[in-house]
């Protein structure tokens, strides 16, 4: 994952984009991967600041109401007299952990990269809204996901399944 998401630099082997091979360098310049963690930073700003990183210069209306949707945020800004630009706390410290999940979920979304990384990402939520996330990601058809989870409800969602055990990624799906 590490690697997928370009934090580390692989010692041997190949790297391959669409079949092509690639060096590192021009892997990590492409910027192909979004990651959810299972802990997730939240900065004392508005919702909508968090969700697409002050990056208001390119701020994309409908895109932003449509990942707010797939990430179950609707009902939660709506409560808000400011809505979207409703201030949250230092590290989140005014939300649940469901809730800090679901705007890293849309922050992830909004940004709209080819691979969406979900390491443990819906460990925080309660059933309805991992239910109705996971379908949500389940249809996105353009982009690659993985999920990285100990759930097996979770993998339920997965095309193909890989367990890694003693250093061995083996295809259990």
């Amino acid at each position: 994952i590490n690697i997928i998401i370009g934090i580390l630099y692989p010692n041997d082997g190949i790297l391959k984009v669409n079949d092509k091979k690639i060096s590192f360098e021009q892997y990590s310049n492409l910027n192909l991967s979004s990651y959810i963690p299972q802990d997730n930073f939240i900065a004392k700003d508005s919702i909508r600041n968090n969700i697409v990183l002050g990056n208001n210069d390119f701020f994309n209306e409908k895109h932003f109401k449509a990942v707010i949707e797939l990430a179950n945020l609707t009902k939660f800004i709506e409560q808000f007299k400011k809505k979207e630009d409703h201030v949250l706390e230092e590290d989140g410290s005014n939300l649940s952990g469901g809730q800090k999940q679901r705007i890293a979920i849309a922050r992830a979304l909004y940004h709209n990269k080819q691979i969406l990384v979900l390491d443990e990402a819906t460990v925080s939520l309660d059933t309805k809204n991992q239910d109705s996330i996971l379908n949500s990601i389940k249809n996105l058809k353009d982009k690659i996901i993985i999920i990285v989870s100990h759930s097996r409800e979770v993998l339920k969602i997965c095309d193909s399944l890989y367990e890694l055990k003693d250093a061995q990624l083996l295809k259990i799906k």
